[in-house]
């Protein structure tokens, strides 16, 4: 009955899917006729699969027929009169057509097969459901953007898996190479991971690229996708690509309309249009319900109209955190299509973001300091997206957007004078971050990260400062065009971070370090450089302790003041540096004669810092201290007097240079009196 569909061109990924669509359909013992509602986002691939079922099984049912439900289903039930030779006639009443027909479909053999494909009209859905649920010899096979409807039994279509869209690609455009893979998946992640939308790029590209000439390359695509938008592509203009037009016949079309045909926006009420304006300038992901009630103070019942949107395919709902999402491309798509009334539409929004932003209260008054840090973190950023957004589509500020951009500029200011507040631009970031990030790291925030990485690890939050610098290090490792110099210097500071927090975060230390290493050796980086890296691998050894990781701290300290001498001379600070460093290894190594080679760097250190800084500097003071600790584990009255000697000098310094009441000072007393207490005798004590 009616026309077979044609064959896909391509079918990849849904093998398992068609097995299980037969076995629920023929696994049922009911009488009833099976409904099955195929939902998913526009262009995922629905129509593509019940088509390969249709063809796959076609040979397991005694009929079968396919239609279109646009614009209704009614239509491609009236169809059915002339297969089933039903006599009809145009003075007939449409009921009663469809009664003839109904019967008709009673009397064959079971089973039928009833494809009706493009079934989201929600409204002509209920109407002829009881008259699809007479047909009970046949597998009822809808697709839909519906997420539900009645006790019609679903099954969700979801995004193809990543290596299966990468073959939907391929297929159509064989000229793809494995190493813009990754600048695909990039792309994937951009569309939404939408099937159509990948097959109508493929197509583009390889009709605008040759065997000899690549004119548009993946990564200007890309670009232009994150630039301008995938309904803005200028390359749009210079080609036409084929699609199979509900696999009933192959059309030619431009790229931008085969895009703006996957959503209808005619059958939406008034109210559902207005809401999905508002939604379309709003962030894509995670806008909690009760911000947007917030931004829509006057609408009533909006749980209803998002609750119905949600049915119809538009936008989800995650219940557990009272979230909702649309996706970007469907964002586009009604940007598009309701240009011409996305200002009036959305100015009670703009209006609600600017009272919101602003920072008085009604009576008047400077808000409070929690309300401020409620605004940067919350409605600032949403405000932001808002006006790119709407701007974007309407291309002039209207009072309104002028009124919001006012409001948005006196915060950018007033977030500039935070700066100064760690705390408050901890705030300011951490919202910013998460509102762009939305669970999943950006290439484009890494400024953001950068600056996340310094507040926390300036105000000693190591455990952020690591989730961040992690974060940077990953997405340079990532870009093959990172520069090595600037990913060996990010992993130098990841392995900084990790070895101050120490305890767990030690053994990351070492790795970032280790890597470090390796890409100087590549880079071939000149010896100041290898030598700070092996001191700073040195110290992780060190504070792992054993006797193994000590002598590897001992041997990469000692090659690493060698290069120091070499390269400086004796008598440099950073040369008193590596000694002291060494000098501590050797300590805690133990023994006579390792404390006896401590006392040797130590008071060269020593000499040096006062040679280069004067006697009462505090780094002299340090000097003296860390020299004072080695002459007190060598033990024994001439070592304990020069211990006191040297630690009376430290503390007469450290007064000089903090004053009395400084906690250095406090440090170099108890210093001292532990050496009075090893002295021993009543005096001492």
């Amino acid at each position: 009955m009616l026309a077979t569909p044609i064959q896909p061109e391509v079918f990849i990924g849904r093998e398992q899917i068609l097995k299980e669509i037969y076995e629920i359909l023929f696994s049922s013992k009911k009488q009833n006729p099976i409904l099955l509602l195929l939902n998913g986002q526009g262009g995922i691939g629905k129509t593509t699969l019940v088509t390969q079922y249709y063809l796959r099984y076609q040979q397991y049912y005694s009929h079968l027929a396919w239609g279109v439900a646009k614009p209704s289903i009614l239509d491609v039930l009236l169809k059915l009169a002339a297969p089933l030779a039903v006599e009809t006639s145009p003075e007939m009443e449409e009921e009663e057509q469809l009664e003839k027909i109904l019967t008709q479909m009673e009397n064959l053999d079971a089973p039928c097969l009833l494809v009706l494909d493009n079934a989201n009209d929600l409204n002509d859905l209920g109407k002829y459901y009881p008259d699809l649920r007479r047909c009970s010899k046949f597998h009822l096979l809808l697709t839909s953007q519906l997420t539900q409807f009645e006790l019609v039994k679903s099954y969700e279509i979801i995004a193809l898996e990543k290596a299966d869209a990468l073959g939907v690609f391929k297929a159509y455009y064989p000229q793809h190479k494995a190493e813009e893979d990754e600048l695909f998946w990039k792309i994937f992640e951009a569309v939404d991971k939408n099937t159509l939308v990948i097959e109508v790029l493929a197509k583009t590209i390889n009709n605008l690229n040759n065997q000899f000439e690549t004119h548009y390359s993946l990564e200007d695509l890309l670009t232009d996708i994150e630039e301008k938008g995938l309904l803005s592509i200028q390359k749009y203009a210079d080609t036409s690509v084929k699609v199979d037009w509900h696999h009933w016949e192959i059309q030619k079309a431009a790229p931008k309309d085969i895009l703006l045909a996957m959503y209808d926006v005619s059958k939406l009420t008034e109210e559902e249009k207005t809401l999905l304006s508002v939604l379309t300038i709003l962030p894509a992901d995670a806008i909690l319900f009760e911000n947007l009630k917030e931004f829509l103070p006057s609408w009533q019942k909006i749980d209803r109209t998002l609750s119905t949107l949600a049915q119809k395919g538009w936008l989800t709902f995650q219940q557990t955190e009272s979230r909702l999402k649309i996706s970007s491309l469907i964002q586009e798509i009604i940007r598009e299509k309701q240009q011409k009334r996305l200002e009036q539409d959305c100015s009670h929004l703009l209006q609600s973001l600017a009272l919101l932003l602003n920072e008085q209260d009604e009576e008047g008054n400077e808000k409070e300091e929690n309300a401020l840090k409620q605004i940067i973190r919350i409605y600032y950023p949403i405000a932001q997206t808002v006006l790119a957004n709407f701007t974007k589509t309407i291309r002039v500020l209207n009072e309104d957007a002028w009124n919001l951009l006012q409001d948005i500029n006196y915060f950018e200011r007033f977030i500039k004078k935070a700066k100064s507040d760690n705390q408050l631009s901890y705030e300011v970031l951490k919202a910013f971050i998460l509102q762009e990030e939305q669970g999943t790291p950006q290439v484009h925030l890494l400024d953001a990260y950068q600056e996340m990485v310094n507040i926390c690890y300036h105000t000693r939050q190591y455990h952020e400062a690591i989730h961040y610098q992690k974060i940077i290090v990953t997405i340079y490792k990532q870009d093959e065009n990172t520069d090595k110099d600037r990913l060996a210097n990010a992993l130098g500071f990841a392995g900084q971070i990790c070895r101050e927090y120490g305890g767990k975060y030690l053994q990351d230390a070492l790795k970032y370090y280790q890597e470090e290493g390796q890409i100087l050796k590549e880079l071939k980086s000149d010896g100041t450089r290898i030598s700070r890296w092996q001191n700073d691998l040195a110290l992780v050894f060190q504070a792992l302790g054993g006797e193994q990781n000590l002598l590897k701290a001992k041997e990469l300290l000692e090659k690493a003041l060698d290069s120091n001498i070499q390269n400086f001379g004796e008598n440099v600070p950073t040369v008193a540096v590596r000694q002291s460093n060494l000098a501590t290894v050797f300590q805690d190594l133990g023994g006579e004669q390792n404390l006896l080679k401590a006392k040797e760097l130590l008071e060269k250190a020593l000499d040096s810092n006062i040679q280069n800084f004067g006697e009462n500097a505090p780094t002299v003071a340090v000097s003296q201290s860390n020299l004072a600790t080695v002459f007190q584990d060598l033990g024994g009255e001439q070592n304990l007097l020069k211990a006191k000697e040297l630690l009376e000098k430290a503390l007469e310094n450290d007064i000089q240079n903090f004053g009395e009441n400084a906690p250095t000072v406090a440090v170099s007393q108890s210093n001292l009196a532990t050496v009075f207490q090893d002295l021993g005798g009543e005096q001492n004590l």
